[in-house]
This record gives structure tokens, C-alpha cells and sequence, in this order.
């Protein structure tokens, strides 16, 4: 949760962005209900983005980054894109084990 504060006539505001660093900037305002109601929107916005970031990243797998990575350097054009293909398969993406009994 952030926080308001006054310098001078101006109140500023202080919270943490999605990566987790503090933010310290003014509101602009000299009315602190204002200055609060602008921090509240602030924080929203955050949340949703981190939100919105977990989901994009919910289920993502190894196999997946990697299948989504080689197809964008091969719609490029890299020559490198085969290789890179044959190297994460041979050595980096585990095979699924069948055992049988």
C-alpha cells in the first residue's frame, strides 16, 4: 500500500510499480482527498498489471517458450534456426519416458 505525503503545498505519493521498486512522484495536487483518490488509481493500475502479467505467464513451460522461440527465428529467416531447433531437442527439452511393466 502506498502512501501520500506533503512537501511543501504540493502532496506527493509513494508506492511500489509491478517490479517491485518504489516510486516516489508528485500528484500535482494541493487537496489530499485528490492526492489519495490519484494514488488509489495508481495502485489499480498496478495490480492489474501484475495481473495481467501472471496470466500470460500461467502454464508457460519450457517446451512452450521454447516451440514459440525457433518458430519466431524461423518467420525470420535465421539460418541459425534449424540448429538451434536440433540442439534444444537433442539436449535441452527432456523426452517423455514411456515404461512399460
Amino acid at each position: 500500500m502506498g502512501t501520500v505525503y506533503l512537501r511543501g503545498k504540493t502532496y506527493w505519493m509513494a508506492y511500489r510499480d509491478s517490479s517491485g521498486t518504489r516510486v516516489q512522484e508528485s500528484t500535482g495536487l494541493t487537496r489530499e482527498d485528490e492526492a489519495r483518490e490519484l494514488l488509489r488509481i495508481v495502485e489499480r493500475k498496478v495490480a492489474a498489471s501484475l495481473t495481467h502479467e501472471a496470466a500470460q505467464l500461467e502454464g508457460l513451460t519450457v517446451r512452450r517458450y521454447f516451440e514459440r522461440w525457433v518458430r519466431e527465428r524461423e518467420e525470420r529467416g535465421l539460418s541459425s534456426a534449424w540448429d538451434d531447433r536440433t540442439r534444444l531437442e537433442r539436449h535441452a527439452i527432456p523426452r517423455t519416458l514411456v515404461i512399460s511393466r
